[in-house]
């Protein structure tokens, strides 16, 4: 059956597009077609399948065709065939991870997202380190659209990592867009979580001058005197690092409180 999908849209496919090379009709080995699944075309890939590619193949480290296409390929249709073919949504990797989460981490791609949670993804699966795909995603995907889907798909927010992080205290380590911890924020992420190390939200961003994160947290009511394990403030982190405009935002909020 799954022989008979492809060799349809194949048919498809060729009534439509230019010639191909004749490199890509040869059958290929696993580990070009995982890397041809991140960086190519639909067309390619369903030739690559149709002459013999299979759908579930799996590197050295078990990351699979899947992965790949979740984590580098922008065009979902590259995913949808991949999963129309066959492929293992919930399959993990040597460090834990899905599909799921390699998208979540930084395919800015809202359609990729919806194609693996539709075929069953598990939405708040961990890796072997507790991080979840709600939470790579905080931390480094810089598209509040495709947090959103997550949310909606009924990610939990406020889930601990094996380092007691949330989701929000890894947007505000280094998510460089300011409308992820905005979108966070309301949706009910605990604004003054604390890690293994003792750090919030605020006291992460702080360290790492971030004035527009350290802005919304304190808007939702950041705790200003919070300590970490070294008994240090944000405010202290802040003075130590010299980040003025991060020092300039915290005695602003710290003067009206004293008011």
């Amino acid at each position: 059956m799954k022989k008979f999908f492809l060799s349809v849209l194949l048919a498809l496919c060729l009534t439509a597009a230019a010639p191909v090379s004749e490199e890509v009709w040869a059958a290929m080995p696993d580990e070009d077609f995982i890397g041809l699944c991140g960086r190519g075309s639909p067309r390619e890939v369903l030739i690559a399948l149709l002459e013999g590619a299979t759908p579930n193949a799996a590197n050295e480290y078990g990351r699979t065709a899947l992965m790949w296409a979740a984590w580098k390929n922008p065009n979902p249709k590259v995913t949808s065939l991949l999963l129309k073919a066959g492929a293992k949504v919930n399959t993990r990797d040597s460090g834990g991870w899905t599909a799921l989460m390699w998208a979540a981490e930084r395919n800015q791609s809202p359609e990729v997202i919806s194609l693996l949670l539709n075929a069953g993804a598990e939405v708040n699966a961990k890796d072997w380190d507790g991080v979840t795909a709600l939470m790579w995603c905080a931390w480094r995907n810089t598209n509040p659209k495709v947090l959103s889907l997550l949310l909606k798909a009924g990610a939990e927010i406020n889930v601990r990592d094996e380092n007691r992080g949330t989701a929000l205290i890894l947007a505000a380590l280094s998510n460089k867009n300011p409308e992820v911890i905005s979108l966070l924020l309301r949706c009910g992420a605990d604004v003054n979580a604390k890690n293994v190390h003792g750090k919030t939200a605020l006291i992460l961003a702080a360290m790492f001058n971030r004035p527009e994160a350290v802005s919304l947290l304190l808007q939702a009511g950041a705790d200003l005197g919070a300590k970490d394990n070294t008994g240090r403030t944000a405010l202290d982190w802040a003075l130590e690092r010299d980040s003025r405009d991060v020092i300039n935002v915290l005695k602003s909020v710290s003067k009206k409180a004293s008011r």
